[in-house]
Formats: structure tokens, C-alpha cells, sequence
């Protein structure tokens, strides 16, 4: 029997999401459900040094997809600490949005100009190159900032699909050439597998970072990317990890041990989510075995430290 009220922790946050409803089953018609989305900027050194220390952290920007308000439409609720009205864009169709869920499904999607049919959505934040808007939106000078996505974790197999978070410097009339995403993907072997991927939509190019198998079994799946300086040595990059969730407690934290650079020509990206009727090949890499960081929790890739 679970000991959780209605809501569940996430992490060691404290912040509340809305409960699974249901185990993780796998579906064929790529059709995926996002629980809540996260979106954190300039947390203080010392949280991020402190597995519970975001618990008293504010974030910039959060959506529990709790009041049948699609994203891309008009929503008095979604607010920005200032008080200012949040904005998504939105590349395909999504919804509906009930009980807490958001589903984003096959039979929505468009073609990104590539071959791929996808559903993108983008938290509208500042994209100002300028140094007076430095402290606005997700920019190369914030001290660091992160993007959640916390999704119920359908196992693709070999099935079409995939379904996660990403930063993306695309815009009208700006070809993004930073995409980073951290997705769920299925894999023609049928194993599932969580992969981080770099995009450059300037010349249609991809390439993987580094890629896990993930265990079975689990009824959720949150999946991180953070920018930050990961190893004291004053140079940002952006970092990924992921956690699994069942009845709403948190696993250990696996961490990917690959970064990435960003902020070539732009100083701001901005955090999205998206899903897509693609898949992988089975391709062995070390890289699948997760190295697991027992206690960081959410922090975990945000406070890895690579010590000689």
C-alpha cells in the first residue's frame, strides 16, 4: 500500500506531480503521455551541492497539465515568477489534457523538413543576443538552468517512436544548429532505450552522445538536461540524467557521462518537448551499461564533478 497522498514527490524536491495512474505497458500506436514539465534557472551553488537543496528553489517555470488547456492555446495559469504570462510553440498537434496528462500521438505530427514526423513544443523565452537582456530566458551567461520532463514510461520495443526533453536554438527564419535532446526511443532489437542526441538543422546532420538500456518495468521516467559547469573548471556544458518513478518514489539516479557544448552564434536556447515516429539499430556501446550515482537524486547530473 502506498503511504503517498494523491500527489507524489518528485525527487527530493518536495514539489508535487500528479500520481501514476496506471504500469508502464508498451503501445503501437505512439501515442506517449508527459506527466509535468520543469524548468529551472540560476539555482544557487549550494543547492546544487546538496541532494534536498532545490527543495526550497522556485522554478522558473512548471506545468502540471491539469486544466484541459492545450499548450499553444491561451492559459491564464501558467505564469513565470514575475508574473508574466507563459507561452508555448508548437510544431504538430497535442492533447487531449486530462487527469494530469498531456498525450502527444502519432496521428498529430508533422514533418520537421528532414523525413520525420514529429510533435515539437517550445516554452517561449527571451532570445535577445543582447548583453541588456543577459538575465532573461535560458542565455550562455545564467550561472546554469535546466529542463525536466517527466513522462509515463511507455516501452517502445521495436516500435516507431520516441518521446523527451531538448534545448533548441531554433526560431522563425533561425536554423538551430544546438539542439541537445534527452529521448525514450525504441530499438529495431526491441530493447528500449533512453538516448542523448546533438542535432544541426543547418546541414540535417545527428549524432549520439551516448545511449542506455533501460530496465523494465518501471511506470515513469524523468529525463534531465542541465547546463552548468560540471567540473569546476569555470567552462559550462550542458550534462543529462534520468530516474525512474513508481507510485510516485524516485529510483537512484543514472547519470550519462557525455557533455556537450552549446552558444555557437547565439547566447539563449530554450527548453523544449517533443515526440517522434522514429527509432534506432542495434548498435553495441559500452555507453549502454548506466553508471548510477546512488543518493543525488533530481541534482545528480547537475552537480557531477570529474575529479583526477
Amino acid at each position: 500500500m502506498s503511504l503517498l497522498p494523491p500527489t507524489k514527490l518528485f525527487a527530493a524536491l518536495g514539489l508535487s506531480l500528479f500520481a501514476a495512474s496506471a504500469q508502464a505497458v508498451t503501445f503501437t500506436d505512439y501515442a506517449f503521455q508527459l506527466d509535468s514539465f520543469w524548468v529551472f534557472r540560476n539555482v544557487s551553488s549550494s543547492a546544487l551541492d546538496n541532494p534536498t537543496g532545490l527543495i526550497g528553489a522556485t522554478p522558473l517555470f512548471v506545468d502540471h497539465f491539469n486544466n484541459g488547456i492545450l499548450p499553444g492555446q491561451s492559459d491564464p495559469d501558467l505564469r513565470f515568477p514575475n508574473g508574466n504570462l507563459a507561452t508555448y510553440s508548437v510544431a504538430g498537434g497535442v492533447g487531449p489534457e486530462d487527469n494530469g496528462k498531456l498525450t502527444l500521438s502519432s496521428t498529430q505530427m508533422v514533418d520537421n523538413g528532414y523525413g520525420t514526423l514529429r510533435t515539437n513544443v517550445i516554452l517561449n523565452t527571451n532570445t535577445s543576443n543582447l548583453a541588456t537582456d543577459s538575465n532573461l530566458g535560458l542565455k550562455q551567461s545564467n550561472d546554469n538552468f535546466a529542463v525536466i520532463g517527466v513522462w509515463d514510461l511507455t516501452y517502445i520495443g521495436n516500435n516507431m517512436g520516441s518521446y523527451g526533453i531538448r534545448f533548441n536554438d531554433s526560431l522563425n527564419g533561425v536554423t538551430g544548429d544546438d539542439i541537445i535532446s534527452l529521448s525514450v526511443q525504441g530499438r529495431a532489437d526491441g530493447e528500449t532505450v533512453v538516448s542523448m542526441l546533438r542535432f544541426n538543422n543547418t546541414n540535417g546532420t545527428s549524432s549520439v552522445l551516448e545511449r542506455h538500456v533501460l530496465q523494465a518495468g518501471h511506470q515513469q521516467i524523468a529525463l534531465g538536461l542541465g547546463y552548468l559547469d560540471t567540473d569546476d573548471n569555470g567552462s559550462k556544458e550542458v550534462a543529462a540524467g534520468y530516474f525512474y518513478l513508481d507510485n510516485g518514489l524516485p529510483s537512484t539516479f543514472y547519470d550519462m557521462s557525455a557533455t556537450t557544448q552549446i552558444f555557437h552564434g547565439e547566447t539563449w536556447t530554450r527548453a523544449a518537448f517533443f515526440a517522434a515516429n522514429s527509432n534506432v539499430t542495434p548498435v553495441p556501446e559500452a555507453s549502454q551499461y548506466a553508471m548510477m550515482l546512488a543518493g543525488l537524486g533530481l541534482v545528480g547530473f547537475m552537480v557531477r564533478r570529474r575529479r583526477a
